[in-house]
Parts: C-alpha cells; sequence; structure tokens
C-alpha cells in the first residue's frame, strides 16, 4: 500500500485481513448479524437515485452481511449482490428467498467471470476497494477489479464507489486510461474519523 492511497486509518489496517476470503467466512459464521460500512441506504438514497437507473440491472460487489441492497430493491431496483464469502452469500439468500429483486452470487471481483460483459447498467461497492487495500498486492488486486468493473458496466454505465479514503487518496486509483472512465466527485462527508467519496464513472 503505498502513501499516495493509503489513509492513517488504513495504513494501521495494512495487517489486517480485510483481503482474505478466510477472515470473512470466519467473520460471518460468528457475526451473523447485518452490518453496514461506512454508510446505510437512507444516507445515501438521494446519490443512489440520481445515478443509478432502475432500467437495468445492478451489480452490488462485496454485498457482505450490508442491508444496503435492501433499501435498494424496496426503491424498484434488480440488485445482483456478490461476495467472496459463500458463507454470506448463503446467508443473505435465505433471508431475501423471498424478495424476488435480489439475487445473491459467490463471485471474486477480481475476476467475474459469471458474468457476461456490458451486463449491468451500474455497479455499486461500498468498502471492497479499502478491504483490497489492505491485501500484498493492493494496486494489482484494485486494477484487476476496475478491469472487471468496466468490463461488465453496459456503455454509458455507471461505477458508484463509496470508500473510507477521501479523493486526494482514490481518484489516482480511478483515473486511468485503461478504464475509460469520466470520474466525478459526488461527494466527500466526515463522519468522526470516517470519510466517504462516491464517485461515478460511465464510460
Amino acid at each position: 500500500m503505498s502513501e499516495a492511497t493509503a489513509s492513517p486509518i488504513q495504513a494501521r489496517l495494512a495487517n489486517v485481513r480485510y483481503a482474505e476470503k478466510e477472515y470473512w467466512n470466519s467473520r460471518y459464521i460468528s457475526q451473523p448479524c447485518e452490518f453496514d460500512w461506512f454508510y446505510g441506504y437512507t444516507a445515501l438514497r438521494k446519490v443512489v437515485r440520481t445515478f443509478v437507473k432502475r432500467t437495468k440491472s445492478v451489480l452490488h460487489v462485496g454485498c457482505g452481511n450490508s442491508n444496503f441492497q435492501e433499501g435498494m430493491a424496496k426503491d424498484g431496483y434488480n440488485v445482483i449482490n456478490t461476495d467472496i464469502s459463500e458463507v454470506v452469500i448463503e446467508q443473505m439468500r435465505s433471508k431475501h428467498a423471498n424478495v424476488p429483486n435480489l439475487h445473491y452470487v459467490v463471485s471474486d471481483c477480481r475476476n467475474m467471470s459469471e458474468f457476461l460483459d456490458c451486463q449491468f447498467g451500474s455497479v455499486i461497492d461500498k468498502g471492497t476497494v479499502d478491504a483490497l487495500l489492505c491485501s500484498k498486492d493492493a494496486a494489482e488486486n484494485i486494477r484487476s477489479m476496475f478491469r472487471e468493473v468496466s468490463r461488465v458496466l453496459v456503455p454509458g454505465g455507471v461505477f458508484l464507489l463509496i470508500t473510507l479514503g477521501g479523493p486526494d487518496q482514490r481518484l489516482s486509483l480511478v483515473n486511468r486510461p485503461e478504464y475509460d472512465w469520466t470520474v466525478q466527485v459526488v461527494g466527500c462527508v466526515l463522519m468522526q474519523v470516517v470519510g466517504g467519496v462516491c464517485v461515478w464513472g460511465p464510460r
């Protein structure tokens, strides 16, 4: 993790196993209760409704046991939720078995071969990039994720990134010619020690 992309908080988290599937499987077994990183849907509803269209399916990467997608479903979105942890995917499938517009797939965001090119109108990440920043090969892992995000988005699609880092720590990650994204900082909110920045990039 370079100084250019790591906040003081993330520097302290560098040795946390947030990028490892085994860590998350163990955590979701011992802590099955819902948990939303950074913000819940209510706080971000206006941003989502502004930029994310309901006419095509939405891909939510690294969903964990968040209830974010429940709010989206109530607002009429069809959401495909993915996570590297098969434990949490089974938990969430069971929980939302009777919610027809919420779907769950075990998937690694760095290689989403389960999905077709240009399959989604929007992709949402809330904390997955931050988890990958804790990995040994953080830069390459994030590039792999973003290449896959770019691949599965329709032309003109939207990638909504909600992250711990501010624009000074994240824009260098998303502003790369290989993704061909137009990047816009939607908002930067400080909540105690947590900073959130939403960026979107139509291809």
